[in-house]
């Protein structure tokens, strides 16, 4: 990965972690579609359609998930 998508990457993760305003391994799925809901009100526009941020966001919580939760 380049720099650059590292750096987008753990900068998406930190918003993350902020919607999300606990630890990762007591998130239940109720918490994450409650992330999902925060991200979605924050970053789309004012019809509601996605954006790219919404996008990114959403995808890189999907990874980054997956991947924590194969490593508990």
């Amino acid at each position: 990965m380049s720099k650059a998508y590292r750096s987008k990457t753990l900068t998406t993760l930190k918003n993350l972690s902020k919607f999300l305003g606990k630890s990762w391994r007591d998130a239940t799925k109720e918490d994450i579609e409650i992330v999902v809901r925060k991200i979605m009100d924050t970053y789309s526009n004012d019809s509601g359609q996605e954006s790219n941020t919404s996008y990114d966001h959403k995808k890189i919580l999907k990874l980054f998930f997956r991947w924590f939760k194969l490593g508990s």
